[in-house]
């Protein structure tokens, strides 16, 4: 979880004082994900046609002018820019050019390569049998037209999009949820005293050593001794540290891995698959707490299906944050679209019983910002399956565009858009209003959904649907709702909230009826400690305060090691099945959309629940 939206427990736990008995309505939440910053010019109008995303020709044009990957970095805050790689000079003028992280898609990955890596693009990840390819292109090849990659279009390029930096749900000092949840009389029941001993764990964050400080982790009792690196990244946070501080402090037993998530979905997958594979990371348990707004919402994407393979074939079990959106989303199951000119449509947001309105009115309060992603009915992975574009628009009161995503989506064959928007603290405005536009000559689609992930819900039509979506709603991923340490009976009001609709089988066939998937799977406890990540005020043991299912997931995954020690002949379906069946329920009795089975209790997990000795009893005592 970023920084930027946490808060001291003491003001938590304030607000954690007012809940009722029964679960608390979900209002938008208090701590929101990191901020999505538009680039340097915010009217940039990038061409709607073009096979290149409305970001990518925008870096485009200010690398025109900014010529330092670093500067170009600090404007585009959400693109991943680096500078050339050493000996670059050597391979020409696209090499030597700054380049981003760029999603191609393509008719045919591997006919398509040769000609992408004789302009300077580096792979970082290729699925071919889902029609795109990850890597970071040269800035110069993003020039319009024929002066750019879009050349390739009559080799088969479809669109070339850009990956945006994901987001994260979030010894010396003791994880509060050791004893809320009961692990530390887990460890400390004799003969037993389960540690996790035996079980390898896996964590997926941004980064493990970027700060430097593992070595000292290591020597206060934080961290064990020894963790595999599989893979680091440069400028992170140490999240993943920070998780795995939390797992050490549950299963202080269980070996423990690192990969990074945040190189682009593909390399997602692919470190998902490093970590369970016997030769490399050998985990029986991965958790993670990364997702990147383009994953579909309909459809297993390819983090999904990683997770899945790894669940089915490696015989891992796989926690994941179910998300801190809690019901920010507008899901519309039979939206009508209203003709505009040219044959143009816009959404209509009202319902059936009011007069139709295809605006829909925001209030971002100045020095604020904002990032909604949409999607619709339309599949993910396919040549040909993407039949409607739509467009989304922030309008100010008088017209004007001030915010805009309209990438190709036809053409990209990637049905997905993310608007974000910065209001400026000088901007003469806080009302604006979006509109979702469906370009000329596309179908309307059967449903659209978007998701808020950073900024105010709307003022008018809001929703408020399901947003445990992407990774965390594949069917063999447990999800893992938060409930604060000091007040575990009251889910954290930002917890997503399920259950997520897939229409899609992988690779974009549609399914021959909708599948609801029940999610989240079960909760464990966040505002947690650790020795350096979390909210920026110490806690009672000298600690910092970790909030969001980025901290209840590693809590869980912990939990799961324990138990997996104790029975190691559990499957991981069985594995979960027991942690759901004895979990303490915290809403109307069975599965809820909030909290899914309840709170996790490791002693009832593995023990069982308590047992009373039958009367008469006999006393024992000493007579005097």
């Amino acid at each position: 979880m970023k920084q930027t939206y946490l808060l001291g427990l003491a003001l938590l736990s304030a607000t954690s004082a007012l809940a009722q008995a029964d679960l608390p309505d979900f209002q938008p939440p208090r701590r929101q994900t990191a901020v999505s910053r538009p680039g340097p010019t915010p009217g940039f109008r990038p061409n709607p046609q073009s096979r290149i995303g409305g970001e990518l020709q925008q870096l485009y044009q200010r690398s025109r002018q900014v010529g330092a990957a670093s500067q170009l970095q600090r404007e585009f805050a959400d693109l991943s820019v680096s500078a050339p790689q050493a000996g670059a000079a050597q391979r020409g003028a696209a090499a030597s050019a700054p380049a981003v992280l760029v999603r191609v898609t393509a008719q045919e990955v591997n006919a398509l390569l040769p000609q992408l890596t004789a302009r300077g693009f580096r792979v970082v990840s290729s699925y071919p049998q889902l029609h795109f390819v990850e890597g970071y292109l040269p800035l110069t090849q993003l020039a319009p037209e024929q002066a750019g990659v879009s050349a390739l279009a009559q080799r088969g390029l479809l669109g070339v999009l850009a990956v945006r930096r994901p987001e994260t749900g979030a010894g010396k000092v003791q994880s509060q949820a050791d004893f809320v949840l009961g692990a530390n009389r887990v460890r400390g029941a004799r003969p037993t005293g389960y540690t996790g001993q035996g079980v390898r764990i896996g964590t997926l964050s941004d980064s493990y050593n970027a700060l430097g400080g593992a070595a000292a982790d290591v020597a206060s009792g934080d961290l064990p001794a020894t963790v595999q690196v599989l893979d680091d990244l440069e400028g992170g946070t140490d999240e993943g540290r920070g998780m795995m501080q939390l797992i050490y402090d549950i299963a202080p037993g269980a070996t423990q891995a690192f990969a990074t998530a945040f190189k682009g979905e593909g390399s997602y997958a692919d470190n998902i698959r490093a970590l369970a594979d016997p030769a490399r990371g050998n985990c029986r348990i991965i958790v993670d707490d990364v997702w990147y707004y383009e994953e579909p919402f309909f459809q297993d994407g390819v983090v999904a299906q990683a997770v899945n393979e790894v669940t089915t074939q490696r015989g891992v079990a796989y926690y994941s944050l179910a998300g801190n959106s809690a019901n920010r989303s507008s899901e519309y199951l039979t939206p009508t679209f209203l003709p505009t000119a040219n044959g143009s449509a816009d959404l209509n947001f009202a319902p059936a019983s009011s007069p139709s309105d295809t605006r829909q009115r925001f209030r971002i309060p100045k020095g604020s910002n904002f990032a909604l992603t949409l999607q619709w009915s339309d599949p993910f992975y396919t040549t040909a399956g993407v039949r409607t574009d739509l467009d989304a628009y922030f309008l100010a009161p008088n017209g004007d565009t001030i915010a805009r995503a309209s990438d190709n989506n036809r053409a990209s064959q990637a049905p997905v858009e993310t608007l974000s928007f910065t209001n400026p603290n000088s901007s003469p405005n806080e009302l604006f209003d979006l509109v979702i536009a469906r370009r000329p000559g596309t179908a309307n689609p059967a449903r659209v959904k978007y998701i808020i992930y950073n900024g105010p819900v709307p003022e008018e039509y809001f929703v408020g649907s399901g947003t445990v979506v992407q990774h965390a709603s594949a069917a063999s991923a447990t999800a893992v709702a938060a409930t604060p340490s000091f007040d575990r009976l009251v889910p954290e009001p930002f917890t997503s909230i399920g259950s997520p609709t897939i229409l899609f089988a992988p690779d974009g066939t549609p399914l021959p009826t909708p599948v609801t998937r029940p999610k989240p799977d079960l909760a464990a406890v966040d505002a947690v400690s650790t020795t350096f990540f979390g909210a920026p005020v110490a806690d009672p043991q000298d600690g910092y305060v970790f909030f969001g299912t980025s901290a209840a997931a590693p809590n869980a995954a912990a939990v799961a090691a324990l138990l997996w020690q104790a029975e190691p002949s559990l499957s991981p379906l069985q594995l979960r099945t027991r942690l759901q069946n004895t979990a303490r329920d915290l809403g109307a009795p069975g599965f809820d959309n909030v909290t899914g089975a309840g709170l996790i209790n490791a002693y009832d997990a593995i023990f069982g629940p308590p047992t009373p000795l039958a009367p008469p009893l006999t006393e024992t005592f000493d007579a005097p």
